[in-house]
C-alpha cells in the first residue's frame, strides 16, 4: 500500500494524554483510587463531550465546561460537592502538567521515517486553540509538521456551520499592534532588564526573544522559556502559607484573592479583559476602538455583550438627556 498523505491527532496520539491528568488527579484529589485511573480518564473525556457541543454552540463558556467535566467526574468516584474554584484549580494544574508532555518515542521515530520518505503529514485537532497550539509547541510538533498542514477545529468554528455564528468572535489576525500605558512600558522595561541579568550570570536561562519568562532555581530547565497565563492564576488563587503538600514539598503560595474580595467572583487573568473593556467603554472610548484594541471583529455579538452598560453609565444618561430641555 502506498501512503500519499497521512493525518494524525494530536491528543492521546502524539502524546501520552492520560500521564498528565494522572499527575493532576493524584495532586489535587488524594483521596481517589489511582488504580481505577484508567476508568476515571474515560468518564472525564465522555463528560466533556457531552459538554463540548453546547461550547461550540456558545451556550456555555470554556470554563464552564471545565468545571462540569471535574464535577460529574469525580461525583461518579465518590467526591461530591466540588466546588468551582476546586475544579478551577485542578484545571490550572491539568494545564501546569500538559506543559511537561513530551512526544511517545515511537512517534518520534516514525515521523523521522515519514520525512526520510517524503511522506506528506498533516495534525486535525479540536479544543480551544491556544491550548492545543501549546501541546503542539511543547512536544515539538512544528520541526515535523507545517504549519498550514495543522488544523484545530475551534479556529473553524468548532466543526459547525459557520451560519450557526452570529461573527467571528476574534480578528482573523492574530498579531496587532497594541499602544501601551507609560506604566506598562515601564513594567516591560523592568522586565527586559532582569532578563538580561540572568542572560548574563544565570548559566541555566536560555534567551528566546521571550519578555516575560521562567527564572525558576527549583526548575533550570525552563529558566527562559515563556510564563502560561495559569502560573498568574496559580499565584491568584493559591494560599498564602506554602504548606507542605502530602509529598513534603511546598504547595504554591499566591495571594488566595477570591477570599479577599467582597463580591462572590472567581478571578482569573481573563476577568481583567472584561474589566479593562467596560473600563473603556465607561470612559467613552467608541465601540470600535475598543475592538481593534482587544481584537475582536467589528460588528461581534459577542464584543457587545462584553460592552454591558454599567451603573455608572447609565446614571449619565439622565443628566444628558436634561441638558437638551435647558
Amino acid at each position: 500500500m502506498t501512503y500519499k498523505n497521512i493525518v494524525f491527532d494530536l491528543d492521546d496520539t502524539l502524546y501520552d494524554h492520560q500521564l498528565p491528568f494522572k499527575r493532576s488527579v493524584e495532586k489535587c484529589f488524594p483521596t481517589i483510587d489511582i488504580q481505577q485511573i484508567d476508568n476515571i480518564y474515560k468518564r472525564f473525556r465522555y463528560w466533556s463531550d457531552v459538554a463540548f457541543p453546547k461550547y461550540t454552540k456558545k451556550l456555555i463558556s470554556i470554563e464552564q465546561l471545565r468545571i462540569f467535566r471535574c464535577q460529574k467526574t469525580m461525583e461518579e468516584f465518590g467526591i461530591d460537592s466540588i466546588s468551582r474554584t476546586k475544579a478551577l484549580d485542578f484545571q490550572a494544574d491539568y494545564e501546569y502538567e500538559l506543559d511537561q508532555i513530551t512526544m511517545i518515542p515511537e512517534i518520534h521515530q516514525l515521523l523521522l521515517a515519514l520525512h526520510k520518505n517524503h511522506i506528506p503529514i498533516g495534525i486535525l485537532t479540536n479544543g480551544p486553540v491556544d491550548l492545543q497550539s501549546r501541546k503542539l509547541q511543547n512536544i515539538g510538533a512544528y520541526q515535523y509538521f507545517e504549519k498550514q498542514n495543522i488544523i484545530i477545529s475551534q479556529s473553524t468554528h468548532g466543526g459547525a456551520a459557520e451560519n450557526s455564528y452570529e461573527g467571528n468572535v476574534k480578528i482573523l489576525q492574530s498579531y496587532r499592534n497594541v499602544q501601551l500605558s507609560k506604566r506598562a512600558i515601564e513594567i516591560l522595561k523592568e522586565e527586559i532588564e532582569l532578563n538580561h541579568q540572568h542572560i548574563r550570570f544565570n548559566p541555566d536561562y536560555k534567551d528566546n526573544g521571550w519578555i516575560f519568562t521562567s527564572k525558576s532555581r527549583h526548575k533550570p530547565d525552563y529558566n527562559g522559556t515563556p510564563l502560561h497565563y495559569s502560573v498568574l492564576n496559580n499565584f491568584l488563587n493559591s494560599p498564602e502559607n506554602g504548606k507542605l503538600n502530602r509529598k513534603g514539598n511546598p504547595k504554591r503560595a499566591g495571594i488566595d484573592i477570591d477570599n479577599k474580595l467582597s463580591f462572590n467572583k472567581h478571578i482569573t487573568t481573563h476577568i481583567f479583559r472584561h474589566t479593562h473593556i467596560s473600563f473603556l467603554a465607561e470612559q467613552g472610548i467608541p465601540l470600535e476602538a475598543i475592538q481593534d484594541r482587544v481584537g475582536h471583529s467589528r460588528g461581534s455579538r459577542v464584543t457587545e455583550i462584553y460592552l454591558h452598560i454599567t451603573k455608572k453609565t447609565k446614571d449619565q444618561i439622565i443628566p444628558i438627556l436634561d441638558t437638551l430641555t435647558q
